[in-house]
């Protein structure tokens, strides 16, 4: 599983590299092209979560995603399977000031329309140290 830091009420930005299982070595995992995909994040706090009730959705333009942040580099060279993910500061910004955890996944789909699950994990979002917390 994979693992993510993220501060609340920030841009988040990171490189996300999309893998899948080589059709001739199964075990050995290759970069994935991803011309012509969409690509999407769903974030949520439980598993039994309706996507409706998500936290955040996050996709490539035109995904219909809630924001469509997510860009697919040149797929040629060191960038095949490379997105750039930014989580806007909206996405965290009424967060608790506590740290929250939550699970994502990440689907792809090709040019026929066929969605893929091609990771899962977790993101921590914490508290940005820069804001005042007033305690009891």
């Amino acid at each position: 599983m994979t693992t993510y830091e993220l501060i609340r009420g920030d841009d988040n930005r990171f490189v996300l590299i999309v893998e899948t299982p080589d059709e001739d070595e199964p075990r050995r995992m290759v970069r994935t092209n991803l011309t012509l995909c969409d690509v999407e994040i769903l974030a949520k706090e439980a598993i039994t979560d309706l996507n409706e009730d998500a936290v955040f959705w996050c996709g490539t333009v035109d995904s219909g995603a809630t924001y469509e942040t997510l860009t697919v580099r040149e797929q040629a060279g060191d960038d095949i399977g490379k997105v750039d993910v930014l989580i806007p500061v909206e996405a965290t910004a009424d967060m608790p000031d506590t740290s929250v955890r939550l699970i994502f996944d990440v689907v792809v789909t090709d040019s026929n329309a066929s969605p893929s699950t091609v990771m899962f994990g977790q993101f921590t979002v914490r508290p940005d140290v820069n804001e005042a917390v007033v305690g009891p």
